[in-house]
């Protein structure tokens, strides 16, 4: 599917904090988690049917079930919008951790993300 955003809107897991979205949006990003979504207790699964309903790419640390689950999808040839897995990080390194998320918004299109699966990490 063919967006022809440039920005990906990102749909934050409920496991980060909601600092995320409020720098997100303070910069003018579309950003939305699934506490604001009141999905705080759902399922992987139904986080990543959410955030393919609002084409926005899930941003998560659950490296583990969100890959597997990546795996699953295109097995059954179903489609999102993407994927991006962040390592656990403390307060005092949330500066870093933006710095590389925007870095990202910055280098990576919503196209670009289409069923991909991406690590933060790549974004240094």
């Amino acid at each position: 599917m063919n967006t022809g955003k440039l920005f990906a809107g990102v749909y934050v897991d409920a496991d980060l904090t909601p600092r995320v979205v409020n720098a997100l949006r303070q910069r003018s990003y579309e950003a939305y988690s699934a506490l604001e979504d009141g999905l705080d207790t759902a399922t992987d699964e139904e986080i990543l049917v959410r955030a393919t309903a609002l084409n926005m790419v899930v941003l998560t640390n659950n490296d583990r079930d969100f890959t597997y689950l990546a795996q699953q999808w295109m097995k059954s040839g179903r489609s999102h919008a993407g994927i991006l897995i962040s390592e656990q990080y403390r307060n005092r390194q949330f500066g870093e951790f933006l710095r590389r998320l925007l870095r990202f918004l910055d280098t990576v299109s919503a196209d670009e993300m289409q069923d991909c699966v991406r690590y933060l990490s790549e974004f240094r």
